[in-house]
């Protein structure tokens, strides 16, 4: 399942998890797009806030998937 997937099957809004993950909602919305990677701390605190429903393999599959797609694309 993917942070974007979690976050809409619990019908959380955006504001409250960008309060619970203490970031900023703008923050929120580039690692939502892809423009912003996740770092190591901010991973692990949504691994913990989500209650182990997201892993690291789900919120780096995604990262990895793009940036696939991206290195296809540019060839």
């Amino acid at each position: 399942m993917t942070f974007q997937n979690y976050i809409k099957s619990k019908n959380i809004p955006i504001k409250t998890v960008a309060d619970e993950l203490e970031i900023s909602q703008s923050f929120l919305y580039k690692i939502l797009a892809g423009e912003r990677e996740l770092g190591p701390k901010l991973a692990a605190r949504i691994v913990v806030w989500s209650d182990h429903a997201l892993t690291f393999d789900d919120l780096y599959a995604e990262a990895i998937l793009e940036e696939s797609v991206r290195v296809g694309a540019a060839e």
